[in-house]
């Protein structure tokens, strides 16, 4: 009987482990890309830079940037000018493709722009614009 007990306890705590890790943001690349929203719009740079692989890429309409210290470059100039409200995820896997409404500060101008973005273990890998549309 307490070799049961035992093995039920066992049980509980491995799966409570597991449901407690999987809706972690390090594991949904979803969520990665909503919390990189976050951090935009709180124009926290360094934690937009901590979401990027060491050799990620950002691809936009200003060009192609690889490596956090180009990625750094743009956006910093990026996140002052602008605050960003992303919707419509969805994800296959790594990739996830989602559009953005870009906010401008100085006079309210909006700008839609659809992303696709690849994240692995938790990381951003790349993210590529994909086109633009009308908000």
């Amino acid at each position: 009987m307490k070799r049961y007990i035992f093995t039920g306890v066992v049980v509980l705590v491995l799966v409570s482990s597991v449901a407690c890790t999987s809706g972690s943001t390090g594991s949904d690349p979803e969520a990665v890309m909503e919390a990189y929203e976050a951090a935009w719009n709180a124009k926290d740079l360094e934690a937009v830079l901590d979401m990027y692989a060491e050799n990620g890429v950002e691809t936009n309409n200003v060009g192609v940037f690889v490596g956090r210290e180009e990625i750094e470059s743009v956006l910093k100039y990026a996140m002052e000018k602008f605050s960003i409200n992303c919707d419509e995820y969805s994800s296959n896997g790594t990739h996830v493709k989602y559009k953005c409404v870009n906010t401008f500060y100085n006079d309210g101008v909006k700008k839609g722009e659809l992303y696709e973005a690849v994240v692995r273990d938790g990381m951003i890998y790349a993210t590529i614009k994909q086109g633009d549309f009308t908000p």
